[in-house]
């Protein structure tokens, strides 16, 4: 099955909460880590709460994308990997993928001047765990390219680079809302501001 990954920063508690909740309605049976970056830990309850030192910034390149992956890989032993916001709504169960090795979100040009090309958008991003196993192993996260590099705290971006540097199969999910991006019509994952988390 799934171990989500929900990274908090100043998010408070009654969104973190919230999310929580609504992903355990949907996936009672997943793996669900809280990563608090640096911050006090709020006391979620459905979750396994962990404290991180602060790294989500330009300054660390994509140590916390590759600290969740590594987490994720040594705490569970699910097949698929996800990494969700607190501002995520898991609304019903995704198709499980059908591939043994890439990732899956929301991948896509929107024709936004700030996404000018294919990007990966949206409300969760997903990895296969022999996929998440070779951003581990190989460190790809952790180059010093990504440091100070103007990506500052979109892994998406970083993710996105290694995959098309090292032939990572990018697989598009468009029951994964790009939120203010675009919707579609039947999401299964799908951001919400955090006034509306919350209600």
């Amino acid at each position: 099955m799934i171990c989500f990954f929900m990274y908090v920063f100043r998010e408070p508690a009654r969104q973190v909460q919230a999310a929580v909740d609504r992903l355990r309605k949907v996936y009672p049976d997943c793996d669900l880590f809280v990563g608090y970056d640096g911050t006090p830990a709020h006391g979620i309850h459905g979750a396994v709460e962990i404290g991180l030192s602060h790294a989500k910034e330009d300054r660390f390149g994509g140590l916390w994308t590759h600290r969740y992956l590594a987490i994720c890989l040594t705490r569970s032993t699910h097949q698929f990997i996800m990494r969700v916001d607190p501002d995520t709504e898991c609304i019903q169960r995704m198709d499980r993928p059908t591939f043994d090795h890439g990732l899956f979100g929301c991948y896509r040009n929107i024709g936004n001047a700030a996404y000018p090309a294919m990007f990966l958008h949206g409300a969760a991003l997903g990895f296969t765990r022999r996929a998440a196993e070779d951003y581990v192993s190989n460190g790809w996260m952790l180059s010093p390219a990504f440091i100070n590099s103007g990506f500052k705290t979109v892994d998406d971006k970083m993710v996105l680079r290694v995959a098309t540097e090292h032939g990572i199969a990018i697989h598009d999910r468009p029951d994964f809302s790009c939120g203010r991006h675009g919707q579609c019509e039947n999401p299964t994952f799908r951001h919400r501001r955090a006034w509306e988390t919350v209600q």
